[in-house]
Parts: C-alpha cells; sequence; structure tokens
C-alpha cells in the first residue's frame, strides 16, 4: 500500500485525498478532502497528542507543496485540528506516492469486459451496466475496475454455466472443469449470483449462498437418492429401477424422467440425506421417496412436476425438511412448482420445538408472515401456527425428529 509508512490516522487522511485525486477520469489539480467522521473518522476521534503526531508527519508533504492544510480557528488554547487537506497539484502527488493512475486502470479493465460479451442476453446485459457505471466513477454491486480479474472469472463461470444447461453437478468437479482449481467457484460465487440474478426466483436470493448454488444446479452434495416404484430414466437410454429396498444414488445431471411402474400412494421429498435414509428402512412398497439436497434446483422441480402429472389424483405429498426459513421458502417451492397438488410440510408445524432441545438463532416472526402471504394450504397453516407460537422461535433439524410414516 502506498501509504504504509504512516500511522493509521495519517494515512486514512491521504488514502481518502488520494481518492479524490486519482480519479477514474484522470488526475486532478485543486482536490479537497473536508475533514470529517465521514472522510476521516480515525482523526475524529483521536486525542489531541495522536493528532499533533498526524500533523508532524504531514509537513514534509507540505513543505514539498504537496498538501496544504486549513485549519480550524484557535479560539481558546489548546491542540490545532485539521479543517481540509489540499492537493495544488495532482501529478506530482500520485508520482511521489507511486500510485497506480485510475484512469489507465478503467481503459485495461472496460476493454477486458468489451471482450466479455458472449450473446447470453442477461449476462450482457449486467457487462454493460457494469461497463457504464465504472465509466461514470461509480463502483457495481460492490466492485470496481481493480476487480477486473475477479469479474472475468465469475462472467467466465456464469457464461460456462448458461451454456452447458447444467441440472446438478457437484461444485468441486465444475470448479475443476472451468478454471483448473477445485476452489475458484467459492471464491467468485458471490459475483458470480450477482451476475445470474435474472435467474433466480426472489424467494431463493434471500437465501444463502450455497442454497442458491444448489438452485442453479451447483451443490456440494449434488448426488439424488430416490427409492420406490418407479424406473430413473438416465442418459444414453440407460434404466435404473428405484424398487429395491436401497434404492438408487444418481448424479442429477444424468437424470432425464421419472416413470412409475406401480400405484404410487405418496410422495415424500427430503432436505436431508440421514432423515431419508431412516424412511427408506420403513418405506411401504407404494411410497416413493426422493432426496435432493438442501434445496431443489430448477430441473428436480420440474421432474417433480411432470411425475405428480402422471399420478392418479389425489395422490398425498409431503416435504420432511428442516424448520428454518430455508425450509419454509423450500416447501414454498415445493407448493409453486405444482399448485394443484396439496403439499403436506410433513412433522415442520411448530409443536417440533417440543419434541427436542432446539437452539440456535431465532426465527423471525415478520419473515415467516411474509412467506405465509406467498403460500396457500397446508404450508400456509403450518407457517400460521409458528407466527401464533408465542414467545421465541427456535429452528429444528429434521434429523432431530423420530422417523414417523404418514
Amino acid at each position: 500500500m502506498a501509504f504504509t509508512a504512516f500511522s493509521p490516522i495519517c494515512a486514512q487522511l491521504l488514502g481518502a485525498l488520494a481518492k479524490r485525486v486519482n480519479t477514474a477520469r484522470g488526475i486532478l489539480d485543486e482536490a479537497s478532502l473536508s475533514v470529517s467522521a465521514q472522510t476521516a473518522p480515525l482523526y475524529i476521534a483521536a486525542s489531541p497528542a495522536d493528532r499533533d503526531s498526524c500533523h508532524a508527519e504531514l509537513m514534509p508533504l507540505v513543505e514539498r507543496q504537496l498538501l496544504r492544510c486549513d485549519w480550524h480557528l484557535q479560539i481558546l488554547a489548546g491542540s490545532q485540528a485539521l479543517k481540509s487537506l489540499q492537493v495544488p497539484q495532482g501529478r506530482p502527488f500520485v508520482t511521489y506516492f507511486a500510485l497506480e493512475t485510475q484512469a489507465e486502470t478503467l481503459k485495461y479493465a472496460l476493454a477486458q469486459l468489451a471482450q466479455l460479451h458472449s450473446g447470453v442476453d442477461w449476462l450482457d446485459a449486467k457487462l454493460s451496466a457494469m461497463a457504464e457505471r465504472w465509466y461514470q466513477g461509480a463502483r457495481f454491486l460492490h466492485y470496481g475496475p481493480e476487480h477486473i480479474d475477479q469479474v472475468v472469472a465469475a462472467v467466465h463461470a456464469a457464461r460456462s454455466w448458461a451454456n452447458e444447461k447444467i441440472g446438478g453437478r457437484s461444485c468441486t468437479a465444475v470448479s475443476l472443469d472451468w478454471f483448473a482449481s477445485e476452489t475458484a467457484l467459492h471464491r467468485v460465487a458471490p459475483l458470480f449470483l450477482q451476475l445470474a440474478e435474472s435467474c433466480l426466483p426472489t424467494e431463493i436470493k434471500s437465501l444463502p449462498q450455497a442454497a442458491q448454488l444448489a438452485f442453479l444446479g451447483l451443490s456440494d452434495h449434488p448426488e439424488w437418492a430416490l427409492a420406490g416404484p418407479l424406473s430413473v430414466l438416465c442418459d444414453e437410454a440407460k434404466c435404473q429401477d428405484a424398487g429395491s429396498w436401497t434404492g438408487v444414488s444418481l448424479p442429477p445431471e444424468s437424470v432425464r424422467d421419472l416413470e412409475h411402474y406401480w400405484p404410487i400412494s405418496w410422495v415424500m421429498t427430503f432436505s436431508d440425506k440421514v432423515q431419508f435414509t431412516r424412511y427408506r428402512l420403513h418405506r411401504p412398497p407404494s411410497a416413493f421417496l426422493w432426496y435432493w439436497g438442501p434445496v431443489p434446483s430448477a430441473h428436480a422441480l420440474a421432474l417433480y412436476r411432470q411425475l405428480l402429472l402422471r399420478l392418479k389424483p389425489g395422490v398425498r405429498t409431503y416435504f420432511c425438511g428442516d424448520t428454518d426459513f430455508t425450509g419454509f421458502k423450500t416447501a414454498l417451492r415445493i407448493q409453486q412448482a405444482h399448485p394443484g397438488n396439496r403439499l403436506t410440510p410433513w412433522l415442520m408445524g411448530a409443536s417440533a420445538q417440543e419434541r427436542v432441545d432446539s437452539s440456535g438463532p431465532t426465527l423471525t416472526k415478520t419473515a415467516l408472515k411474509k412467506l405465509a402471504l406467498k403460500s396457500t394450504g397446508l404450508v400456509r397453516d403450518t407457517l400460521i401456527e409458528w407466527v401464533s407460537t408465542p414467545g421465541e422461535l427456535r429452528p429444528v433439524l429434521s434429523r432431530q425428529l423420530p422417523c414417523l410414516l404418514p
């Protein structure tokens, strides 16, 4: 850093002033910085002795005519206080501190953005907005021209995801394919999700990063587990029978369709592999169980809807998930995937708190009320039950609950 030789108080003052001098539009003369709690909080909070030390550090710069100091009127005896700092000529200031020229950084970054346009409408729209913001000297989603290397990597990930139509893969495997690194995707995941936000439903955007990636088919636990009287149609016309005692476990991207060969009495989906395994051990022959990870991807919901449309009307459907915000949002997503079906949140009522000694952060009733307004049927009734419960609401993991068949 250019100002590491100075004290933290003085370095903060010079750093804030440097941003006024060295702008994306060029190097400015007569740049000024008003000293306030917003621009220099360390200086404002410093003791008189620390301020005097800071003033002593600035004096050599004043003598070199790199700075001018404007002082508050000293009416009473005491230490002086800076009112503002000015830079008469920007070029000597930038040269003295060997600052990287922002205008050159911007020029390089905009050239890189221009080469990233890919023909993917939602991605190119983001790139155009980013270029416009940078040209105006502003940041885009907390990212500036100095983050161009991160942007290039995130755009590469977004473009690859859009072109490959991923139905479900491991984040580690995809990261190796795209970047030859197991962790590169996780490092650019925040910006990747911001670029791909138009592909995420509103209710998914408020979920944790891992849940958003899972919805896009990128998960650290991508394998599905299915057990029931149906055939799983996979790539290359292969077929897997899920009717055995152990069921089948498959990568999501290989699953193309689900076809039942025996009447199914009820369907239960799971967000926890442990709970799925418990229920599988007690599964009746006519029941279908499906573990699809913490949050179902769009591919999973599409297959789920197709399967329900083929079943006889009145087939009971259940979702066994954690009784937390993510669990209830998942229930809402499942309900919206097939509105004509009556989904039952299994063992997710407020009485779940009485079954276990739950701990952790409390659930916010306001957020649950908003979910209730968007939901219908038993999902809405379950949410209303939670909201109406007096006292603090604490989440309960589904694996903490006993295995009870419908």
